[in-house]
């Protein structure tokens, strides 16, 4: 960080606190500082911010810090000023003392919205933990024109800055005309509207064909393919396909992915990691950096034990999961934090629906709220794990219809006296991680996540992670006197 020529001079009344939720890790050359309250990432910092971080903590007046820092410690005033507005830019430090528990808020309006598009339930993929009940069902013509003019009307009334659309399934490719169709009808009513259309595709990656890539290309169409590890071993665990089960996925799906690659097409990976692919994960995620692809790395939530006996003790078998990822995940991070990977990779790596830039005080994603989930019927569901469950009919506003399918606010944790997530300094983090899952296991939408333990290792662990590598981007690039590091 470069020292402004003119800083902001602090009020010597100017009382300031260190954060009570900012995090601090030591590092092999400084300190990583992280506010999970605030907008941001995670910085790094010398000696003078540790040194004001920790002056900071339970509130001082700041011209006592000042003085401090400046006269014993060597440091010009100028630096000094702008290292502490530049942590109350960050949240690290604060105007006030922010003590005690996290607030839970209500939806707040939606200007970007994204649409789940359930248009087809087949597949041709059989995968054991997949939670959509499969048959040859699809969206009709009829059902497909109600649902676009729906969605136009929506997005012009509420005037969204974006619309996104994310063709699933099933497996959507097995419908690409009617994609085509859906994509180019929306495309011709939203043209008088100010609201930009995005388009992706959710596809298990075994079907391309030049159609395919000419619908991606044209519309600059983002598709994400879902693997389960790397190779045989890792991926063809589960997914095999519906009319051969001995027949696995990957070599199809390995093939596919160097074809759109030649293309110019970098598909983004969403791995869905389980107890037993896990072994293949460091390998999976040297085969995405190596092609400069983007991935989320998510789990698959119901433990294998309780997928094949529901009587089995939920605790110890998540407890199980918990230790096998953490295991797994600490690997990843040992092979990337090598520094033969740049830094532009922590920018590559997505884990579950956690938020380290953007933090959320109501539900991890959107459900309820700016998240629509439409099947293939037309209905609403408040997620895809619930496309046969507490179904909304469609009105002409579709943010308020998906609001009839989740009207529990969230905010109702707040009520809660005994501790919960709330307490937690990693809550706008994990925000309690998926409230579907929650519920199936615990009977609450808002209650601790079952993957608990993984989240409590992965955010301090990823936050460590960034430090690491922003430390290795500055030596790099021969910075080595400096106060903070940030990008």
């Amino acid at each position: 960080m470069n020292v402004k020529e003119d800083p902001v001079k602090l009020n010597s009344n100017d009382y300031i606190f260190t954060s009570t939720k900012a995090a601090r890790f030591k590092l092999d050359d400084g300190w990583v500082f992280y506010a999970p309250d605030f907008y941001g990432m995670p910085i790094v910092g010398g000696t003078l911010i540790n040194q004001i971080f920790e002056s900071f903590q339970g509130g001082s007046i700041s011209q006592h810090v000042l003085d401090l820092l400046t006269n014993l410690m060597g440091y010009k005033y100028a630096e000094v000023v702008d290292c502490i507005n530049f942590l109350l830019d960050k949240g690290i430090l604060k105007s006030n003392n922010d003590a005690g528990r996290y607030k839970s808020t209500n939806y707040q309006s939606a200007e970007n919205v994204e649409v789940w598009l359930h248009i087809n339930n087949s597949c041709n993929l059989k995968c054991d933990y997949c939670f959509v009940d499969k048959d040859k069902s699809f969206m009709t013509d009829e059902v497909m024109a109600r649902t676009i003019e729906n969605l136009s009307t929506t997005a012009k009334t509420r005037n969204l800055k974006q619309l996104t659309i994310k063709f699933a399934g099933g497996e959507p490719t097995l419908v690409l005309d009617k994609m085509e169709s859906f994509y180019e009808q929306l495309s011709d009513k939203l043209a008088d509207s100010e609201t930009k259309l995005n388009v992706g595709i959710l596809s298990n990656g075994t079907v391309l064909s030049d159609q395919l890539i000419r619908f991606i290309k044209k519309n600059n169409a983002g598709i994400s393919i879902s693997l389960d590890g790397y190779g045989e071993e890792g991926h063809d665990i589960y997914r095999t396909f519906k009319n051969n089960p001995n027949r696995g996925s990957w070599n199809l799906i390995y093939k596919n992915i160097n074809q759109l690659l030649s293309h110019g097409i970098k598909p983004y990976i969403l791995a869905t990691i389980s107890e037993e692919s896990c072994k293949t994960l460091t390998s999976l995620v040297q085969w995405i950096m190596q092609n400069n692809l983007s991935t989320r790395l998510g789990i698959v939530r119901t433990p294998t034990i309780l997928r094949e006996n529901a009587s089995q003790a939920k605790e110890q078998a998540y407890e199980s999961l918990c230790q096998t990822m953490i295991e797994a995940f600490e690997q990843v991070f040992i092979e990337l934090e090598k520094p033969t990977y740049p830094f532009n990779i922590v920018r590559k790596i997505g884990i579950c629906e956690l938020h380290f830039e953007r933090p959320s005080f109501t539900t991890c994603c959107g459900i309820g709220n700016n998240h629509i989930v439409i099947n293939e019927n037309g209905f609403l569901a408040n997620c895809p794990m619930t496309l046969k469950e507490t179904l909304v009919s469609p009105g002409k506003d579709l943010l308020l219809s998906t609001r009839k399918t989740f009207p529990i606010s969230p905010e109702i944790r707040n009520s809660e006296s005994k501790k919960n997530c709330l307490d937690c300094n990693w809550f706008p983090v994990c925000v309690s991680g998926c409230p579907i899952n929650n519920s199936r296991n615990t009977g609450n939408l808002f209650s601790i996540s079952p993957l608990h333990e993984f989240y409590d290792y992965v955010i301090p662990r990823f936050i460590k992670f960034y430090g690491q590598k922003l430390l290795q981007h500055a030596k790099i690039n021969n910075i080595t006197n400096y106060h903070v590091l940030n990008y």
